[in-house]
């Protein structure tokens, strides 16, 4: 737990003054103010996962590439030396909230150093890892495994930061700090009890919780999933938050367009949140910015490209399993048919096929049987997703354009057509992840979020333009404009909001007792200083040319320690002698 603690720190140490330095380039060149000191963080981690996967394209991710970032960081501290204690002025926190992130840190630290580890870990997340620690990129290196064609730009983070050159045991505890990015947000649903009403960012912070218990003590996985879902909430979140706090500027929103792509690096499946840049595209445009969306442009590439480079390298295609970009065809290229193969395999998992024990089901077949297997809640999601699915292709689009009048009505409708574009991204992300893979812990968040989503929308137009939570005594001094509009009653927002608030309460506290439960399981667990290792499986060796490698005695994991491992016997070509060389397909 304090090794996860150590680990932590230098990360933030590392993200932070680069993060900061980075935003303040960009957004005081554009005249804007950063609110949130997590920007700051968010921000330094997409520059370490970035330069991670630049540096994997030359070298392997290890010692040199570590110390290299201290430097960086340092210049940009000494850059920013006089704006960094403003910003920390600027955004005092109240005691309470101190208290509890402090409290969340500690938690989220214990559920890092312990818990269940992924099945997929030792299967490939673990190798997947070690390559790029040991050699980087590596050609063709999806022939010796396929899944280690799977190319997250999560792996090359944790390799930054697994310390593994050290010689002691490494680390893989930057998924749980992904996670710690979500609790703050957690923290303000007491402003519920403030406000005494709702906003749409409170069905979100619900959302982020119910993911939150869901994952905690799974974290300890260096499970790509946890990555991309982590920062797919944060930006839903963020994006929100903007939203209502009437954000007019197009630079907060383009650079949740940049974080939509990084989203992409660490999981395909979040392909279609990159819809979002809409919002500021059409500012953009409508300003004639040309240049300011060159930039944009190219800084979303920079933050893409690297990954697009690694899957080309490590499979001969770009977006792995997918083949859509295939070109040149070199000879370390899986061959198309088993690539289609393998992306049908991940969805016949998605779709619980194997338990079903019928590949050849039909969607009348397979649906009834995935639906009843998964936990109550989960039901009640999709469920929820599929109206609010419904209703944002149906009736929020009538709900967002109309009438132009007031200044006010004409921000009322901006922003809900704003919630529309989030409404109907998440709608198609959710129809992706249906398609390719209905595993949910594949897309947590186009599970939750949704639903969600539409729910907050539909209150905040009816606490709007029906039966406000809080409305005022009609005055005798009201202006003719407010007098043309009839008295609200505001009754049933009251009721409504309530009735959401027990629903959410009683949820909050089953999750909350969940926890506990898990925590107290775990304190048994000797995970104290160090956090828990990866799992390793028997393994037995094998030779091609001076090379050796290994496999399991018995089934398809292996770990970490015993390196290169797969699950199966090698049976392609080595590309040269050393296996910085690769592997080819030709004989």
């Amino acid at each position: 737990m304090l090794s996860v603690l150590g680990n932590w720190t230098i990360a933030t140490l590392l993200a932070f003054p680069i993060g900061f330095c980075m935003l303040h380039l960009i957004a005081d060149r554009l005249n804007y103010k950063i609110r949130y000191l997590s920007s700051y963080i968010v921000a330094g981690l997409v520059f370490l996962t970035v330069y991670a996967q630049i540096f994997s394209l030359f070298s392997k991710v290890s010692a040199l590439s570590f110390f290299l970032l201290i430097p960086i960081a340092l210049i940009s501290l000494v850059f920013q030396a006089k704006k960094i204690p403003e910003a920390f002025r600027a955004r005092k926190k109240p005691i309470p909230e101190w208290v509890l992130l402090v409290f969340g840190i500690l938690l989220f630290a214990y559920a890092s150093s312990r818990g269940y580890m992924a099945y997929d870990t030792s299967l490939y997340h673990a190798q997947a890892i070690r390559w790029i620690e040991e050699y980087g990129v590596v050609k063709g290196l999806a022939l010796f495994h396929f899944r280690l064609g799977y190319n997250s730009a999560a792996f090359a983070l944790s390799a930054l930061f697994s310390f593994s050159w050290t010689g002691m045991q490494p680390m893989h505890c930057m998924a749980g700090y992904f996670l710690l990015l979500l609790f703050s947000p957690v923290i303000r649903l007491y402003e519920i009890i403030v406000r005494k009403q709702l906003r749409l960012s409170d069905f979100i912070r619900i959302g982020i919780f119910y993911y939150i218990t869901l994952v905690l003590f799974e974290v300890v996985a260096p499970a790509s999933d946890f990555f991309a879902t982590g920062i797919v909430f944060f930006l839903v979140y963020r994006y929100v938050t903007l939203l209502e706090e009437e954000e007019e500027s197009f630079v907060p929103y383009a650079l949740l367009s940049v974080l939509a792509l990084y989203a992409i690096t660490l999981k395909f499946s979040a392909g279609l949140m990159v819809l979002l840049v809409i919002k500021p595209l059409v500012t953009l445009i409508r300003e004639k910015k040309r240049g300011t969306t060159v930039f944009f442009i190219l800084l979303g590439l920079t933050v893409l490209l690297p990954t697009l480079i690694r899957g080309y390298l490590i499979s001969g295609w770009p977006l792995y399993p997918s083949t859509m970009l295939g070109f040149l065809h070199p000879d370390w290229q899986i061959p198309a048919e088993l690539a289609a193969r393998d992306a049908a395999e991940i969805r016949f998992w998605g779709q619980r096929i194997p338990e079903l024990g019928n590949y050849n089901a039909t969607f009348r077949e397979w649906f009834p049987f995935w639906f009843k297997s998964e936990s109550l809640p989960n039901k009640g999601f999709l469920i929820l997703d599929a109206a609010g699915i419904l209703m944002s292709f149906s009736v929020f689009p009538f709900l967002s354009f109309g009438k132009k009048s007031a200044e006010t009505d004409r921000k009322k409708r901006r922003k809900r057509q704003s919630i529309l574009l989030l409404c109907t991204t998440l709608s198609a992300s959710f129809f992706l992840w249906f398609t390719a893979a209905p595993l949910v812990r594949y897309g947590y968040a186009f599970v939750i979020l949704p639903g969600l989503c539409a729910a907050g929308f539909l209150y905040t137009f009816l606490t709007e333009e029906f039966f406000p939570v809080n409305a005022s005594p009609v005055s005798e001094e009201r202006t003719k404009e407010e007098s043309s509009h009839p008295k609200k009653n505001a009754l049933p927002g009251k009721i409504l909001t309530v009735s959401i608030l027990v629903v959410f309460t009683a949820f909050l506290l089953y999750k909350g007792v969940m926890i506990g439960k898990d925590f107290v399981a775990f304190l048994k667990y000797p995970f104290y200083i160090t956090a828990m290792p990866y799992e390793e499986y028997p393994t037995e060796s094998y030779t091609i040319g001076n090379q050796t490698f290994y496999k399991p005695v018995s089934g398809d994991q292996t770990g970490y320690e015993k390196f290169p491992a797969g699950p199966y016997e090698f049976y392609y070509s080595l590309r040269g002698n050393s296996l910085k060389d690769g592997f080819t397909i030709s004989p």
